[in-house]
């Protein structure tokens, strides 16, 4: 099974959050979703997100717990930024009053 994680990259984004870089592969699939009606790019969504639902829980678990520990991984290298809470809730306003 190939995970998004080595797909995607976290990085910086333009207005001071963060976004996920991709390959090129989920770039032009990105793009092409995004030449979709609204609903039709929210039905795909929930597809996607559906498909997520369909590993055994012992696995999806051992994913989290990779996840977890590759973010861990990137926070002690120094190659990300931590936010306090304060700071999220902050941002998560701001994008909510846009």
């Amino acid at each position: 099974m190939k995970r998004a994680s080595k797909a995607c990259k976290l990085v910086a984004g333009p207005n001071g959050g963060y976004r996920q870089t991709m390959n090129a592969t989920l770039q032009k699939i990105a793009q092409e979703a995004l030449q979709l009606a609204p609903a039709q790019r929210a039905e795909l969504a929930d597809f996607l997100v559906e498909s997520l639902d369909s590993l055994p829980p012992d696995e999806i678990q051992q994913l989290w717990a990779d996840e977890a520990q590759r973010r861990l991984a990137e926070v002690r290298a120094g190659n990300v930024k931590t936010l306090s809470g304060e700071e999220v809730l902050a941002e998560a306003l701001r994008l909510v009053k846009r």
